[in-house]
């Protein structure tokens, strides 16, 4: 099979990229057009990784980069196997990035899904009762934003993170986010992608509170089974305010009112209004602790043992929009007094790198502040190159990192290193982030594109409630999966893996894997704006 002995980046590659694909053997490569079918290109490995640690593979790496001429194409070894078809093209990424788009409007709750828009995938209202908070006991009415994964629950911090990103892309690459993706819009104006954050973040204002706390999330008391989101009918549950979701609200809120602002500047200034309130209680409660469970909660718990990072990003977000150097100098405190405190990463618990961008892309910062950021991103870029160089797929994983989500934590250091590229220039930065791109799609050690519905071999099985449910065999399109996981965290990775395997091939596409198989609103945005920026 083409997919165990060629691996590619199945979307394809633009014209000026680098082009790498990788083989299990050595010999002569050709790339043969797939009209035609004349050979156009021959090539040898430029690398060898015997025994690759991560993949237990002796992998041959081809280089083709020198090879532009937009086409459809197929690879070939040694006469013996031919990959699937790839194109070079201007824009390879643009309709895997509208499915990963859409797929954000597949994960709505709180309205039914038409089959005008939602085609076979359509289903009824959902989780459109009214919740009782746990902290007043009252029950309110908190319909709307996005099921965060393969179950219903909906989080704070998680889907701020999901909002975030989308808003950091499209400050970035506007123009390669300002396309349809067949969503219901009733605005005039307003963009497909800013609608869908409106619609988030429409859910999280439900969730303020009078003194300005951010409820943590709506759950079910428990998970629910694989059936259908308006089949789900559990008691719905608003859980309290924690620092996790104030604090990261404050950020997220002044991020996409700033990205709003140009198109709706009255909602613009609802968010501002909200995020001030919120920040107020962030400095009120300066030692309050991470979020727990309540007793006989058994939902996801997203809560974080260190609160630092959240209060940074919020300190710093106020500082880039009211220019107040107080801010700056508070956020200079934390940083000095808290020198191990990760200013890089970009996950739902550990928000560093978002207060980093706000600080790179404002004009005129603090300069000590900037010199701290940039200092540690530096670093911490360099290091994901170095690790990249030794591994012969290219990215930036080592064998402690092919965990629960390892796909994202990939992608969380491709946007680091996009954001390296981008301001500090090294262009090695932006060529490992498109390799680790190409992981995703494909040129990887499994050789499945981690796209649902995308690619020549996608996965198809997510851990994700409807499309185990919906009665089509076709998952629904544009979800990233959590990817490879070496410690096996769930029964049917632990049975039907060997202990030996190597960490990068520790998947099964089945629905049962929630440790490696399951999706996220927030993996999805980290690859939308990988995909974003190397459309642009």
């Amino acid at each position: 099979m083409s997919k165990e002995v060629i691996r590619l980046n199945q979307m394809g590659y633009r014209p000026q990229d680098r082009k790498i694909a990788t083989f299990r053997c050595d010999g002569e490569y050709l790339i043969i057009d797939s009209k035609t079918m004349e050979t156009v290109y021959k090539g040898t490995a430029s690398k060898i990784f015997l025994n690759d640690k991560n993949s237990g593979e002796d992998v041959y790496v081809f280089d083709f980069s020198d090879f532009t001429q937009e086409g459809s194409y197929r690879l070939e070894v040694a006469h013996l196997c031919r990959s699937a078809i790839f194109t070079i093209s201007k824009h390879p990424y643009r309709d895997v990035n509208r499915g990963m788009l859409k797929a954000l409007y597949y994960q709505r709750c709180g309205m039914e899904l038409t089959p005008e828009y939602a085609g076979v995938f359509a289903h009824k209202i959902c989780h459109h009762d009214r919740a009782l908070d746990l902290q007043t006991h009252t029950f309110r009415e908190v319909s709307g934003g996005w099921h965060d994964a393969g179950d219903y629950g909906r989080y704070v911090n998680a889907g701020i993170n999901a909002v975030a990103m989308l808003d950091m892309a499209y400050e970035l690459t506007p123009h390669s986010l300002n396309i349809s993706f067949d969503v219901p819009n009733d605005s005039a104006n307003l963009p497909d992608v800013l609608n869908e954050i409106k619609y988030e973040m429409d859910f999280f204002l439900k969730l303020t509170n009078p003194d300005g706390g951010v409820n943590h999330k709506v759950t079910t008391w428990s998970f629910g089974g694989a059936v259908m989101p308006e089949n789900d009918v559990g008691e719905l549950v608003i859980c309290e305010c924690s620092m996790e979701a104030t604090a990261t609200f404050t950020a997220g809120a002044l991020m996409t009112a700033r990205v709003f602002e140009p198109f709706d500047p009255q909602y613009a200034q609802t968010l501002r209004e909200a995020a001030f309130k919120a920040f107020d209680w962030v400095e009120k409660h300066p030692d309050y602790p991470g979020f727990k469970n309540p007793k006989n909660l058994f939902t996801g718990e997203y809560g974080d043992t260190d609160l630092r990072d959240e209060v940074l990003w919020a300190t710093v977000a106020m500082y880039r929009e009211t220019g107040n150097d107080e801010y700056a100098q508070r956020a200079i405190r934390i940083i000095e007094a808290n020198p191990t405190l990760d200013l890089v990463n970009l996950t739902c618990c550990c928000v560093g790198g978002f207060s980093a961008y706000e600080v790179f892309s404002m004009e005129n910062p603090n300069q000590q502040l900037y010199d701290l950021y940039k200092a540690a991103f530096i670093k911490r870029c360099d290091e994901f190159i170095s690790i990249a160089s030794q591994e012969g797929f290219g990215v930036p994983l080592e064998y402690k990192d092919y965990t629960w989500g390892s796909n994202v934590t990939l992608l969380y250091r491709a946007v680091a290193l996009i954001l390296g590229y981008k301001y500090f220039g090294n262009k090695t930065y932006e060529e490992v982030a498109l390799r680790s791109l190409g992981y995703i799609f494909g040129e990887n050690p499994t050789g499945f594109s981690y796209v649902t519905g995308f690619g020549a071999f996608p996965y198809n099985y997510p851990h994700h409630r409807p499309s185990d449910s919906d009665g089509v065999e076709q998952a629904i399109p544009g979800l990233v999966s959590g990817g490879p996981n070496v410690f096996k965290n769930d029964t049917f990775l632990e049975k039907f893996l060997a202990p030996d395997t190597p960490p990068a091939k520790c998947f099964i596409d089945d629905a049962a894997s929630y440790s490696g198989n399951e999706i996220t609103v927030y993996w999805n945005t980290a690859a939308v704006f990988l995909a974003a920026w190397f459309d642009d």
